[in-house]
């Protein structure tokens, strides 16, 4: 007996269709595109979550609720990120910034309200969090960063108060509304990596 091909294609349905769809979908995929290479005159900050302060407070009437971040108790912080300042020569306060993340970035959330205490997994980073930039830092310390991507939002907010002390890049931001605030306090650590 000998086999020939069919001159017209056959019509794929059920298991087949579902696996043609999958191969077709698959060798569209393709690498992340790779991140740039860091220069050796960049200063790398490594997100430090022991320093780690949020707080979030609604008071509204019969409605009262408190958020605090739990970062550096036993729960753990899970993944990490980092500021990349790229000054454009060494030892220049002016220059490019990038913001790196590995893992999940969350840790628990205590939640204090009428019903009593409970806690639940939050994430650190808000979803479109921006990834490049430029920096200028004064004399003083205080830094300022013009984001080129994301939606820079809570402690890379324009009113964030962002600030180099000794080897720490701080930000701080307290935001008011009619029943409440939210603010955080957060650290990154000056590091030889950023892996």
């Amino acid at each position: 007996m000998i086999l020939t091909m069919s001159p017209r294609p056959l019509p794929l349905r059920g298991p087949l269709l579902a696996t043609a769809v999958l191969a077709a979908a698959l060798s569209a995929c393709t690498e992340p595109p790779a991140e740039p290479e860091i220069p050796a005159h960049a200063v790398l900050y490594l997100f430090y979550y022991p320093e780690l302060r949020y707080e979030f407070v609604d008071s509204t009437p019969n409605n009262s609720y408190r958020l605090d971040w739990v970062g550096g108790s036993a729960s753990g912080f899970q993944g990490y990120n980092c500021v990349i300042m790229i000054p454009r020569a060494a030892g220049d306060t002016i220059g490019d910034v990038m913001f790196r993340v590995r893992g999940a970035n969350q840790a628990r959330l205590q939640i204090t309200n009428a019903a009593g205490v409970d806690s639940a997994n939050a994430f650190f980073l808000a979803q479109g969090f921006p990834t490049r930039g430029r920096f200028v830092v004064t004399t003083a310390g205080a830094v300022s960063i013009i984001w080129d991507d994301g939606m820079p939002s809570r402690y890379f907010a324009p009113e964030a108060t962002l600030r180099i002390a000794q080897d720490t890049l701080y930000s701080d931001v307290t935001h008011n509304f009619t029943n409440g605030f939210v603010t955080w306090h957060v650290a990154w650590v000056q590091s030889t990596d950023c892996p």
